[in-house]
Order: structure tokens, then sequence, then C-alpha cells
């Protein structure tokens, strides 16, 4: 199993360990009581080059039973963020590469438009304008650790 492990997390891009951080978090906040800030429609048709990667890449760490979703993926589009969640391999690498504490950066931004409903893709939007990306980053990461249970250390049970 360590040796899948390591081999599954030396495949993975940047991005989908983003994808990756991201989903695990907002999935620890839920599971403590918070509410999901993640679109709750399906996308039917995806458009734009960061789109569709994005699309593309949660897809992927679908097939790779990395994420899971409450219905079936058959495409890219058929994605309904608030059904995804890690689990399987998906929660042993969250859990041991520590992603809970992992910084976000610039590229989580494309992330969370993607996923997100639009009352927080509109807050995230007026903090880009008003306070730059730094702010930005930092409301995405203070809504993930508010909502977080205070034992950061919480494991997913498989």
């Amino acid at each position: 199993m360590a040796f899948q492990l390591l081999r599954i997390a030396e495949q993975l891009t940047y991005r989908q360990i983003q994808i990756i951080t991201i989903i695990g978090g907002i999935q620890l906040a839920t599971e403590s009581g918070g509410s999901t800030p993640l679109k709750k429609e399906a996308y039917k048709t995806i458009s734009g080059y960061k789109n569709i990667s994005i699309a593309t890449d949660i897809f992927g760490l679908y097939r790779q039973g990395i994420i899971q979703s409450k219905s079936a993926l058959f495409d890219p589009a058929g994605i309904t963020p608030s059904d995804l969640s890690v689990g399987g391999c998906g929660a042993l690498l969250f859990n041991l590469m520590e992603l809970s504490k992992v910084p976000f950066d610039t590229t989580v931004l494309d992330v969370v438009h993607f996923l997100s409903d639009n009352e927080m893709r509109t807050k995230v939007d007026v903090y880009i304008e008003k306070y730059q990306f730094r702010e930005a980053l930092e409301l995405v990461n203070s809504y993930i650790e508010e909502k977080q249970p205070a034992d950061t250390d919480t494991a997913y049970t498989i």
C-alpha cells in the first residue's frame, strides 16, 4: 500500500494536489457542521481553457479513486462540486501529506472559482479587486480554517 501511495503522489500535478487540499479542507469543514460553499448543480457544459483543464484534473482524480462523488461521473462536464469528497487513497494522501496544512497560492483561485457557488465566488472576486491576491488567498484559507474542527490532526476514516 505504501508503494502505491508513493507512486500516486509522484504522478500528481501541483494543481491536483491543490484540488485535493481544497476539497478535503471543505469536506472537513462541512463534516464539523459548516455549510458547503461549493456549487450544488452539475456543470452541463464547460468553457474556457482554465475551467476545462481543472474539470479534466478533477475527473482524472475521480477515475483514480482519489476524489469520490455522490453521483457517477461519465465525463468532466458532469461534475457537481458539492458532491465531491476525498476518499480511499485520496484520504490517505490528504492525511499522510498533511495537506490540511498546505498554504494556498494563486493556483487555488482558479480552482475555487470553478468549484464554488456564486456567493463564495463573489466574495473572492471582491477581495481580489479590493485587496489583491494575498488577501483573497487569506480569505479562502480563513474560511477553511474557521470551519475545520479545532483538532487539525483529524483524519479521515476509510
